[in-house]
């Protein structure tokens, strides 16, 4: 038997709409995975009810069903999930299974495959869940630290990944308990924008990239005018959220993924006042609230 952890990841980060992510490994997927005769066999999943247990219609079990496929393996798997993501968070859960299973099985293979492979087979997967082929929560998770993702075509066979250098900067994370579903996320998004809109965001999402490369700040350059005012309006009171944390210090503050959870960056004490004061105030929903740095390691084998 092989098991694997994959961290949760805040993806796009407001400038980077299905190309930036980042791993921050305060939650994650944990998958096991032995090898059986044939096919792939979902044997038991922990931690959220009513996911799928059809490998096909599983992000994990689509995930190594490929790896069978493309790499022509003579036997199957057998996988139990453990899910430490919630549901429709906006954290990369279903990227994180898939990518937890096929850095599990890839311990159990004659010979190992690298990386970029790993990387298809868990973007099958996770487009399951999806509905599209966006590689940003699927790279954070598997590489760790920060990440590019660079798809010209919408074909998976072709996604690239560029992974940036790490600001030393904490993460706080703020997730209401409400659900998301990505592919609804999706569909309130106008797929027509202005072209000042496609200008200014080009011009942010350059600015940062240069300034991880310069040790330049990066505050005041992520700041998303195109897809947070669409999808902010799925999480009540997210204006009221963002507004204490820039007034408090923070560096930026935007909806990680698809949402409802917000993330927040910024130094450890500034975020640590941040969440007392978002503690204090009435929210119209439960919430949990976790602080962590981006982690580097991404994926690995427990």
């Amino acid at each position: 038997m092989s098991r694997a952890f994959a961290p949760s990841t805040v993806a796009n980060i407001a400038i980077g709409f299905d190309i930036l992510g980042m791993a921050v490994p305060v939650l994650g997927d944990r998958v096991s995975v032995n090898k059986i005769e044939c096919g792939v066999v979902i044997d038991k999943i922990t931690g959220i009810d009513n996911l799928p247990m059809e490998a096909e219609k599983n992000t994990a079990g689509m995930a190594l069903l490929k790896m069978i496929e493309f790499e022509k393996l003579d036997h199957g798997f057998s996988v139990s999930i453990e899910k430490g993501i919630p549901l429709g968070s906006g954290l990369g859960g279903s990227a994180a299974s898939a990518v937890a299973a096929v850095v599990a099985a890839n311990e159990l293979l004659d010979k190992s495959l690298p990386k970029e492979k790993l990387l298809r087979y868990a973007l099958y997967g996770e487009s399951v869940a999806s509905g599209s082929v966006h590689a940003d929560n699927v790279a954070a998770s598997l590489y760790g630290g920060l990440t590019a993702a660079i798809n010209l075509t919408n074909n998976i066979e072709e996604v690239g990944i560029i992974q940036l250098p790490v600001p030393d900067f904490h993460v706080l994370l703020i997730h209401p308990d409400i659900v998301i579903n990505t592919r609804d996320a999706r569909r309130v998004i106008n797929p027509e924008i202005k072209l000042k809109q496609h200008i200014d965001n080009s011009m942010r999402l350059t600015a940062f990239i240069a300034a991880l490369y310069t040790d330049n700040n990066i505050e005041k350059i992520i700041n998303d005018g195109i897809i947070e005012p669409q999808r902010s309006k799925l999480i009540p009171d997210f204006d009221k959220i963002k507004k204490i944390a820039m007034e408090n210090g923070a560096i930026a503050c935007s909806i990680s993924g698809a949402g409802p959870t917000i993330f927040v960056i910024g130094e450890n004490k500034t975020l640590n006042d941040i969440k007392q004061k978002l503690m204090a105030i009435n929210l119209p929903y439960d919430t949990d609230i976790w602080i962590d740095k981006i982690d580097n390691r991404g994926a690995y084998v427990i």
